[in-house]
């Protein structure tokens, strides 16, 4: 049995005692997560889509992109409760260009942003 070497894990009085998340409970050690408002927040793992939790994390879905073993999740970052931004790395430097993914409504959704 493989032991879990992270999890996410949250408080709701200020710091003073903190749970570990449902939805989130089987999290690599390598995971990012981007916090959208207090009961939303995405992660992502090497090679897998985009988990979305809510309802503080009682809950989990997969959002985004399909997975892909060449890419891992570098950065997830929300401007406000609706609007957030992901940079997915390529693990082939100089073969896969490295990707931004953009959500307009809370992480539920994510399109590729094509940049020049």
């Amino acid at each position: 049995m493989a032991r879990r070497l992270s999890h996410v894990i949250r408080s709701t009085d200020a710091g003073r005692t903190f749970a570990p998340l449902p939805a989130a409970e089987e999290e690599c050690n390598c995971a990012v997560l981007g916090v959208a408002s207090s009961a939303t927040a995405v992660i992502g793992q090497v090679g897998e889509r985009l988990l979305l939790l809510t309802d503080g994390g009682r809950h989990g879905r997969a959002v985004g992109p399909s997975g892909n073993d060449n890419y891992s999740w570098a950065s997830i970052q929300f401007t406000d409760p609706q609007l957030g931004l992901a940079l997915r790395d390529s693990e082939e430097t100089g073969r896969r260009p490295n990707q931004l993914w953009r959500t307009t409504d809370g992480g539920h959704r994510w399109t590729l942003v094509h940049v020049m």
